[in-house]
């Protein structure tokens, strides 16, 4: 697909690392260092170790069905002795109004136990642990943790005794039968769902429909020709203001880095041969929007916002969005964004762009992962999980094995066999872009009616035949963009009208949004 963004935001190049940056990497090459906790040595740094410790919530042994009035136990356990893991990094929501939770390590610097109490009402508790929220031996940061929902129930009070001896009557033979209790709404998967609404040029109230729907994610660029439109001369305000508005709602952003100023190239969507200047202004932006990045220090209320992933480059298997087509070129690109970007902040990870097949510059079709490998041999040792944009022509199950121009959408089902067969079947698939355009006229246009149906049948196969592999979907796009031409694809991929008006699709994304929550 073409990048439909609008004016968007970010960035600029370094041509050198800052002296931040390279006091940061000098620090973390202090390796075998004894880190201890309470007089337990837990682990000695390792050269190389780049494996994040990963946090599974758990509910407790034993947990009786709790009411309102008394406490919820459940358990975390670290993939990996961690340190610096508090109360602080327990995320507690629901409609139970709970209080604080209490952290309590049980062994080996791995398993804690985790009390909450103090809920106000009857309800429900989500639990999840943050992202970063401890450090193994390495230094590595944790990931987010699953998130474990807990129902809480109102006291049952006293029954009063009985003021007469005379046995209740019986009910009357005709009475129906007891209704079955409702199902249980579906519990989540884990499954991040986001949307793409290019707040960054819309000003603070940008994000309020997202916030309707009540979507937490949205994809957002981090534009280097925006940052730096002139050499040397940086201008973050766009960007921080992006970052803080979000995070004031309390939505997360994945980041997607991109462009290229026109003094270093000779269009937007160059892909430069030598990709220092590139790398380094990646380096740049997760310095400061990373965890624990500069922007985050300036505002540490809010510094669970700090995005983790950040996704390098926008669809670069199309000519619309790099030039030239190259894969080769693209996978040196990302290893030494990948490169200077952790060596800025070593919590970052990196989602590297791929697709099934790219035209090819003479004229045939090829394979885009195969041909990455083949430039970098060693891509596993960079990227820590990779993006789809698998925008389908039909229905979501339809797919057709060797149709080289195949715009369907189960061919990410392909993507992900290509990565399992190169030894990366533990990465996960963020798909960073998805949807359904309501144009009429033209090629690959939907009813309101199919977009709502397919979006439903897309976000079911993720949570079920696909949750093994899938960690997000960001549903293109949000609103409508301006215009008339009905025969335009690219103006009707919104959930809401450009007057504002919801389509039948919008309804699903607040109800897919909800799940678990």
């Amino acid at each position: 697909m073409p990048r439909r963004f609008l004016a968007i935001t970010l960035f600029a190049a370094l041509v050198a690392l800052p002296a931040t940056v390279a006091t940061a990497a000098s620090a973390s090459k202090k390796a075998s260092v004894q880190i201890k906790s309470t007089n337990v040595a837990y682990g000695t740094k390792r050269a190389h170790d780049w494996t994040r410790p990963k946090p599974t919530l758990k509910r407790a042994a034993g947990q009786p069905n709790p009411t309102s009035q008394s406490a919820i136990r459940f358990t975390v356990s670290f993939s990996e002795p961690v340190h610096g893991f508090t109360a602080a990094d327990v995320r507690l929501s629901g409609t139970a109004r709970a209080g604080k939770a209490k952290v309590a390590r049980l062994s080996n610097h791995k398993t804690f136990r985790v009390t909450v109490a103090g809920m106000t009402r009857p309800g429900f508790i989500v639990a999840t642990v943050r992202a970063g929220a401890a450090r193994d031996a390495a230094g590595n940061l944790s990931t987010a943790g699953n998130r474990i929902k807990v129902v809480t129930v109102a006291k049952q009070p006293k029954r009063p005794l009985p003021t007469s001896t005379t046995p209740p009557s019986s009910p009357p033979a005709s009475s129906p039968p007891a209704t079955e209790p409702p199902a249980s709404p579906p519990v989540s998967s884990g499954l991040i769902v986001g949307t793409v609404v290019n707040a960054a040029g819309g000003g603070s109230s940008a994000l309020d429909p997202a916030l309707t729907a009540g979507v937490r994610w949205v994809r957002e660029e981090v534009w280097w020709p925006t940052v730096e439109p002139s050499q040397g001369n940086l201008d973050w305000s766009g960007s921080d203001s992006l970052f803080l508005n979000a995070a004031q709602k309390g939505v997360h952003i994945l980041p997607l880095i991109g462009g290229i100023p026109s003094w270093a190239g000779a269009s937007d969507k160059t892909m430069p041969s030598d990709p220092s200047g590139f790398a380094a202004f990646v380096a740049q932006v997760t310095a400061r929007y990373g965890p624990g990045g500069t922007f985050w220090q300036a505002h540490s209320s809010l510094s669970q916002y700090a995005p983790v992933n950040f996704e390098i480059w926008n669809e670069p298997w199309l000519p619309s969005s790099s030039d030239p087509v190259d894969p080769a070129r693209y996978a040196r690109l990302f290893k030494a964004a990948a490169i200077a970007g952790r060596a800025a902040n070593p919590a970052a990870r990196f989602i590297v762009a791929a697709e099934w097949q790219y035209h090819a510059s003479d004229g045939s079709w090829r394979k885009w992962v195969d041909d990455m490998y083949a430039a970098v041999p060693d891509l596993n040792s960079y990227f820590d999980a990779y993006s789809t944009h698998p925008y389908g022509n039909g229905s979501v199950d339809n797919w057709t094995p060797g149709n080289g121009d195949a715009f369907e959408t189960r061919r990410l089902e392909v993507v992900h066999d290509t990565f399992v067969a190169r030894g990366a079947g533990d990465k996960k698939m963020w798909v960073t872009e998805m949807g359904w355009s309501t144009c009429s006229g033209g090629d690959n246009c939907y009813s309101e009616a199919e977009q709502k149906q397919d979006l439903t049948r897309f976000d079911e196969l993720a949570r079920t035949s696909w949750s093994s592999f899938i960690a997000a979907t960001f549903y293109y796009r949000l609103t409508d963009l301006n215009g008339s031409d009905r025969t335009n694809r690219e103006l009707w991929y919104g959930l809401i009208r450009a007057d504002g008006s919801f389509k039948p699709a919008y309804d699903t994304l607040r109800a897919i949004a909800a799940i678990g929550a």
